[in-house]
């Protein structure tokens, strides 16, 4: 078993607290000992755009399920007269929850960041761009 702190160099045993308590030491620690700033500084701008890619997927998947609420509680598409103030209600409530998401959005950035980076360095030497002209290339696609 991984031994594991509190961040006080106090002991706390694995077992110790609720499910979710154990799933976020494990996560921290997991963080600690896979990622560190270093890394995470070399990944920077891959982030940024994979952070833009996930947040584009988040807010469509957002949408789309705002429509689909919508569309089951009335029956008739947001576009039908005097539909869309009540589909934007719907649309609100789905984004707050989305917003509550923002952490794993985060983690799932960071996750494929490096992904990314291998396409941006794929089209570099497909197109002979540099870096930057690469990665706003990707951004594009």
């Amino acid at each position: 078993e991984m031994e594991v702190t509190d961040g006080q160099a106090n002991y706390v045993a694995p077992s110790e607290g609720n499910w979710f308590q154990r799933q976020g030491r494990r996560l921290r620690t997991s963080m600690r000992n896979n990622l560190n700033r270093k890394q995470l500084m070399k990944l920077g701008v891959f982030v940024l755009l994979s952070y833009g890619c996930v947040s584009n997927c988040f807010v469509a998947m957002t949408f789309s399920t705002a429509w689909y609420l919508h569309c089951v509680q009335y029956g008739l598409t947001p576009l039908a007269a005097g539909q869309w103030s009540k589909f934007l209600l719907i649309y609100v409530g789905c984004y707050a929850v989305n917003n509550l998401l923002r952490p794993l959005r985060v983690s799932i950035a960071i996750a494929i960041a490096p992904y990314f980076e291998k396409a941006v360095h794929f089209l570099e030497k497909k197109t002979g761009f540099g870096r930057r002209a690469s990665s706003a290339l990707l951004v594009f696609l």
